[in-house]
């Protein structure tokens, strides 16, 4: 088992350290849109790259319900981000930019919220990330690299603008700002499972009308 799923769990920390060079430069800037902007990279570097992320692949459990790959995939992200957030706060840019106090407030405002919102804040993620993968992949199959990097411009600052819950990148602010408690984790599983319900529901929708078309 652990040969088979050894790839999927590399691929996945992969996926986890790109989400949390976005993270940083979300955090780190002043201007927030611009911020979001630059977050795509973690992203557009993923799916370039065929890494694994939970928020991008769950929708597709629908097509291919192997639970065991997703929890591997959603494993190897919170190794991915943890690493990647405990060695940002070995380095300098917690002096020379916003980065801690940022992540500080951001991980309250997510840890003082309720369940039921960031449930259904994960839900609206997860219905973002199945669009963007979803975008990126048509794009791929079609020669329209454009349309897909669109999608996944617009489906990230969407997400990060509008304060929608995306539970990898949780994972990284959770860990820089030092948070984590029963309460964090039981939130980060909801959240989880907010982006799991979002990107299947959607591609339950999307599939009927699809094959109607």
């Amino acid at each position: 088992m652990l040969n088979k799923y050894l790839p999927a769990f590399l691929k996945a920390i992969m996926a986890g350290i790109m989400i949390s060079i976005g993270a940083c430069a979300y955090l780190g800037l002043e201007n927030h849109t611009l911020g979001a902007m630059l977050f795509t990279i973690g992203l557009f570097t993923i799916y370039s790259l065929d890494f694994y992320l939970f928020t991008g692949k769950v929708g597709y459990l629908v097509d291919d319900p192997n639970i065991k790959q997703i929890i591997v995939i959603w494993c190897g992200n919170f190794v991915g981000t943890f690493i990647s957030a405990k060695a940002v706060l070995l380095t300098r840019m917690v002096e020379t930019t916003e980065i801690l106090e940022n992540v500080t407030h951001y991980a309250e405002v997510k840890l003082t919220d309720g369940y039921v919102s960031i449930f259904i804040l994960g839900i609206l993620c997860g219905i973002m990330m199945y669009i963007a993968a979803q975008s990126f992949k048509t794009a791929h199959d079609t020669n329209n690299s454009v349309g897909g990097y669109v999608g996944l411009f617009l489906c990230v600052m969407i997400f990060l603008l509008l304060g929608f819950e995306h539970s990898i990148a949780n994972i990284f602010y959770f860990t820089l700002a030092d948070v984590w408690s029963v309460h964090a984790l039981i939130a980060l599983i909801v959240v989880s499972f907010g982006n799991a319900v979002g990107g299947m529901l959607f591609k339950l929708i999307a599939l009927p009308i699809n094959n109607h078309h």
